[in-house]
């Protein structure tokens, strides 16, 4: 009952569009594109056109940069750009940074606080390091009297032991050994300072580099307009030949017949589909589908009383098995009960028979 889907589109053949693009329909003459004599009317071709080319894209840079019949040009725009914002810059620059120095005096403290009171804990440690820091550093500036009493009392075992307690020698060496402690102390008060600096540091903001760390932006509108010649120049720069387009025009031409032979098979199908459902709804009536041409496994199980055969069948539009008389037979017996459907396929009105 349906038809058959249509055939694909030739293949697309890319020597063939290309060579056919760039030098005809006669290209098949030729041995391919790398013939010398196709060869010398593609360079020809190039020689005669692409100067031409150049000198309209020169033309172009020129309009875009310089302008046009006295009008401005990207150049000049972009100097206007330039000096316009940088006088604006300038103009605001003093009163901004006064501004904003007032508000680093008078809410940086307050944003460091912020900050670290966001997190207890670390603000914890940060107050314990402080604290040590401090008392290393009180400590450095001198000696504690247990610090010295033990400093003399190690000199005066060790020279004690040589039987030299009092000699010159040992009360240098307490002198020395008290001169070892002040170092110590003041090296632990340094470590300590650099790591509560370190964590000074992580734990608070940086207000100047947060509102003054701002770039200036004298020239980014020329720039701006500069970047925006080059995309309209590369957009409407002509281009020279191209063997690509001819696969391109090809691969499309070919879309577009598959595009059409199948809405065509689609709708021959939909057509098949429509024909099928009115024969089937048409088995289920008084007036019925009885055409020979539809039914299959035919088997003849009875005779009717004006002498047409009664058959077991399988009406083949439904897959269903049935039983009926054959539309061929009763045209001939009774012409009227026979009728034509508008698929060509013949019915039979039983309550004529």
């Amino acid at each position: 009952m349906g038809s058959s889907p249509p055939p694909a589109p030739d293949p697309v053949d890319p020597g063939v569009a290309q060579g056919e693009y760039l030098f005809g329909k006669n290209f098949g003459q030729f041995d391919g594109v790398t013939d010398p004599r196709l060869q010398e009317r593609l360079i020809a071709s190039e020689a005669q056109f692409r100067p031409q080319y150049a000198e309209l894209n020169l033309n172009d840079w020129n309009s875009y940069l310089n302008g046009i019949n006295g009008g401005p040009g990207v150049l000049s725009m972009q100097d206007q750009a330039a000096q316009a914002s940088e006088a604006t810059r300038a103009a605001t620059t003093s009163s901004q940074r006064a501004s904003d120095i007032t508000d680093v005096q008078n809410l940086g403290a307050q944003a460091t606080e912020a900050f670290r009171a966001s997190d207890p804990y670390t603000q914890g440690l940060l107050s314990s390091q402080n604290a040590l820091s401090q008392d290393l550093y009180a400590r450095a500036q001198g000696v504690t009297t247990q610090q010295a009493r033990a400093a003399d009392q190690q000199a005066r075992e060790a020279f004690g032991a040589r039987g030299r307690i009092n000699d010159n020698a040992g009360v240098a060496a307490e002198i020395l050994g008290r001169e070892d402690v002040l170092r110590q102390n003041r090296a632990e008060a340094q470590d300590a300072g650099a790591r509560t600096l370190t964590m000074n540091q992580a734990t608070a903001v940086d207000p100047f580099q947060a509102i003054l760390g701002r770039m200036g932006n004298s020239g980014a509108m020329g720039n701006a307009l500069m970047g925006q010649a080059g995309g309209l120049l590369g957009s409407s720069t002509p281009q020279l030949f191209n063997p690509d387009a001819g696969i391109n025009l090809a691969l499309q031409n070919a879309a577009n017949q598959a595009n059409y032979q199948s809405s065509v098979y689609g709708a021959q199908e939909a057509r098949t589909g429509e024909i099928i459902s009115g024969i089937a709804q048409g088995a289920g009536s008084a007036i019925k589908m009885s055409d020979s041409r539809l039914k299959s496994r035919i088997r003849r199980i009875g005779t009717l009383p004006n002498g047409l055969g009664w058959y077991s069948y399988r009406f083949d539009p439904t897959g269903e098995m049935t039983e009926g008389v054959m539309a061929q037979e009763a045209m001939e017996v009774s012409p009227g009960a026979v009728s034509v459907h508008e698929s060509g396929y013949l019915m039979v009105n039983y309550s004529k028979l």
